[in-house]
C-alpha cells in the first residue's frame, strides 16, 4: 500500500492547526478592539445604527472561525475558545472603565452603550466557560481506561486520511483568516471617483465635476 505524502504528516497538521487558531484569535481580538471602542454617534443617521450592524457582522465572521475550528476539531480549538472569551471580557471591560466619565456626559451619545458592553462581557464569559468545559472533558477522555491495543492497517489508514482532511481544512482557514485580511489591509485604497476600464464606478465621487480616475 502506498504511503501518504510526508507533508500531510502530524507535524504539518499541528503547525497548520495552531496557525489557523492563532490567525482567527488575532483577527477576533482586533475586531473586538476597534468595534467595541465607544464613539460619539450624535448627529449621525439613525444614531450610528448602520455602523453597529456592520460591526456585528464583522464580529460574527470572526467568531464563526471558532465554530469552524470546533467543527473540524482542529488541534488547539478549545484553548483558542478560552482565550477568545478572555479577550472579549478584557477589551469590553477596558472600554467600559476607560470611558466611564464620557458615559456620564448626557451631551454625548456613545455606541456601544454600557448595556451592550455588559452583554459583550457575558458573551466572553460564556465562550470561556464552554472552552474550559470542553477542555476538561477532553482531558478526562484522554485518560486510558483500558489496555491500549495496536492499531490495524485500516485504522492507521483512516487516521492518516483524517489528518489529511484536517490539514486541508486548517489551510483553508489560514487563507480566510490570515491571507485574505492581510491582502485587504495591505492593498492600496482606491482614490475618489475611481472607475474600471469598462466604465463601472468603483468608489464615490465628491462632486459632479470630479475627474474620473481609471483603475486597471
Amino acid at each position: 500500500m502506498p504511503q501518504p505524502p510526508r507533508f500531510f504528516g502530524p507535524i504539518l497538521y499541528y503547525a497548520a492547526s495552531w496557525l489557523a487558531a492563532s490567525a482567527i484569535l488575532t483577527l477576533f481580538a482586533l475586531i473586538n478592539f476597534y468595534t467595541l471602542e465607544p464613539t460619539d454617534v450624535g448627529g449621525t443617521l439613525f444614531g450610528g445604527m448602520f455602523g453597529a450592524i456592520f460591526d456585528l457582522i464583522y464580529w460574527s465572521c470572526a467568531a464563526l472561525g471558532f465554530c469552524f475550528l470546533a467543527l473540524f476539531r482542529l488541534s488547539g480549538w478549545r484553548v483558542a475558545l478560552i482565550l477568545a472569551g478572555l479577550v472579549q471580557i478584557g477589551i469590553s471591560a477596558l472600554w467600559r472603565i476607560q470611558y466611564w466619565q464620557d458615559y456620564e456626559n448626557e451631551e454625548l451619545i456613545l455606541s456601544p452603550t454600557p448595556g451592550e458592553l455588559h452583554v459583550s462581557i457575558l458573551v466572553g464569559v460564556a465562550m470561556t466557560t464552554i472552552g474550559i468545559v470542553k477542555y476538561r472533558h477532553a482531558q478526562h477522555n484522554s485518560r486510558p481506561h483500558s489496555p491500549v491495543r495496536s492499531k490495524t492497517v485500516t485504522q492507521k489508514t483512516r487516521s492518516t486520511n483524517t489528518i489529511t482532511a484536517k490539514t486541508i481544512a486548517a489551510f483553508v482557514l489560514i487563507a480566510l483568516y490570515l491571507v485574505l485580511p492581510l491582502h485587504l489591509y495591505l492593498r492600496e485604497p482606491l482614490p475618489y471617483c475611481a472607475f474600471s476600464p469598462s466604465g463601472q464606478q468603483l468608489s464615490i465621487c465628491l462632486g459632479e465635476d470630479d475627474e474620473r480616475i481609471i483603475v486597471e
